[in-house]
This record gives structure tokens, C-alpha cells and sequence, in this order.
């Protein structure tokens, strides 16, 4: 059983175990929060801000640890991006890099968006 410690700001805090938590239908059942009716679009709205919150807060700590915090995911469905490599030539990659300074972009994000491009054609 694991038990789950929230703070509710001045009224306390309160340690919850997890048999004692039950899904509910927020459209449904009548919810409470911060004076505001809870909606299942709320929640998944505070959730998002949540979890917008924690993982800048990570990408912050890892900064200040040194670390490089890694990128944010690209794809849109929100799945984790993979690294591809390939070989180039250098003055390939000069032109690249080149090409990225004038546009104010990575040269990350040209290959992403030359490679679909690519692919979107060839499909």
C-alpha cells in the first residue's frame, strides 16, 4: 500500500493511502476546488499545468546540477523522441549549420523538418 502525502495549504496536511482513493466521473459527481466546480476538463487542465510545472522544475535542477536536462519530446502524439545519427560530409554539415544560424533555428530542427518533408513526398 502506498500512502500519498498532500498538503492542503492552511487546512493542513493529510497523509491518504492509496485503498482509500476512488475514481470518480467529475462530469458527473459534483467536485469542489479552489471554490470552482471540478470537470473532468479541468482536471486534465490542472494535470497538464502540473506536469508543465514538475518538469521544468526538473529541466532547472538538472541545469544547475551540470546536467543537461535532454530535449522535450517533438513528436505529436507527446511520445519520446529517439536520436538518429548519420554520417555527413563537413562541408554538409557547414551549410547546415550555416543554413540553421540564418533562420535562427537548430540544425536539429532542419533535419526533423527536411526528413519529413522527405518522407511526407516519397509516402
Amino acid at each position: 500500500m502506498v500512502t500519498h502525502r498532500i498538503n492542503l495549504g492552511s487546512k493542513g496536511i493529510v497523509d491518504i493511502d492509496d485503498a482509500d482513493i476512488k475514481d470518480i466521473d467529475l462530469d458527473k459527481e459534483v467536485v469542489y476546488f479552489e471554490g470552482e466546480r471540478l470537470t473532468e476538463a479541468k482536471a486534465a487542465e490542472l494535470s497538464k499545468q502540473i506536469r508543465d510545472r514538475v518538469e521544468a522544475a526538473r529541466r532547472e535542477q538538472a541545469q544547475r546540477d551540470g546536467a543537461k536536462g535532454g530535449r522535450p519530446t517533438v513528436d505529436a502524439d507527446g511520445a519520446p523522441s529517439v536520436a538518429l545519427g548519420a554520417r555527413v560530409a563537413p562541408s554538409t554539415k557547414a551549410r547546415l549549420k550555416a543554413q540553421a544560424e540564418a533562420q535562427g533555428r537548430t540544425a536539429a530542427d532542419l533535419i526533423r523538418e527536411a526528413l519529413d518533408e522527405y518522407l511526407d513526398r516519397a509516402s
